[in-house]
C-alpha cells in the first residue's frame, strides 16, 4: 500500500455513522496556521539540518512527502440551542490541534530532536 492510499472505512464504522462522517484532510506542510501558532525560531533551527537530513536542498524533488494517518474524533454536546455551535467549535479546535502537533513533531524529527 502506498503512502497516498486512502482506505474508505479504516475505523470500520457502522453504516449509520459512516453516512454522517466528515473526512478532513490536513496538510501539515501547506495548511495555514494562526500567527500565534507559528514558531519561526523553531523552523529556523532546522535550516541546516533540513538539507543534511533530507539528502539535499531540493527535498520536494527527491522524496514523496506524503504520509496518511487516520484519526477518528467523535463529539456529542447535547444541550438544546448550543449543540451545533459547540460541536463545530470542538471539531475546529481538533483540526488546529492536529495540524499544530504534527507540524511540531515533523519539524522535531527533521531537526533530529524527536
Amino acid at each position: 500500500m502506498s503512502a497516498t492510499s486512502e482506505i474508505s472505512n479504516v475505523h470500520e464504522l457502522p453504516p449509520e455513522k459512516l453516512k454522517t462522517r466528515e473526512v478532513v484532510h490536513i496538510d501539515i506542510a501547506n495548511d495555514t496556521v494562526l500567527p500565534a501558532d507559528y514558531k519561526p525560531l523553531r523552523i529556523q533551527q532546522i535550516g541546516e539540518n533540513w538539507s543534511w537530513s533530507a539528502g539535499g536542498s531540493k527535498l520536494e524533488e527527491n522524496v514523496d512527502p506524503v504520509m496518511t494517518c487516520y484519526k477518528l474524533v467523535t463529539c456529542e454536546f447535547k444541550w438544546f440551542g448550543l449543540q451545533t455551535r459547540i460541536e463545530n467549535f470542538i471539531q475546529k479546535s481538533e483540526r488546529r490541534l492536529f495540524t499544530n502537533f504534527h507540524r511540531q513533531v515533523s519539524v522535531g524529527w527533521i531537526a533530529g530532536t524527536v
